[in-house]
């Protein structure tokens, strides 16, 4: 028959191992850190004759953009935004946004 003896160093350790576990164990859970002031989903403040408007430059925006007149067609601008909408095309959202002709130009692809 064998007798193992653990050498002093390998006993030490496991000890020393065991008393780590047993004292700290696994550290707590981190709770998710909230924000202080929670943002509320924003609200559709704006609709088609606002955006309209926006390229208009009756705003403020300093605008005149062609998309905001009536086509060739004679369709309204607000017209043409209303059709855009019901199809899915977020043109409000962002006409809202366009700083220039051209950015509002994208809003209708």
């Amino acid at each position: 028959m064998i007798k193992l003896h653990p050498k002093p160093t390998v006993f030490a350790t496991a000890v020393i191992l065991a008393f780590g576990v047993a004292t700290f164990g696994c550290p707590p859970p981190i709770d998710p850190v909230e924000p202080d002031d929670p943002k509320p989903p924003p609200e559709k403040v704006a609709d088609c004759a606002t955006a309209c408007a926006h390229l208009r430059g009756e705003d403020g925006s300093g605008l005149d953009c062609a998309l905001g007149k009536p086509s060739k067609r004679g369709n309204t601008c607000e017209a043409d935004c209303e059709k855009l909408e019901a199809n899915g095309v977020q043109f409000v959202a962002c006409t809202i946004e366009a700083k220039s002709c051209d950015d509002a130009e994208h809003c209708a692809d």
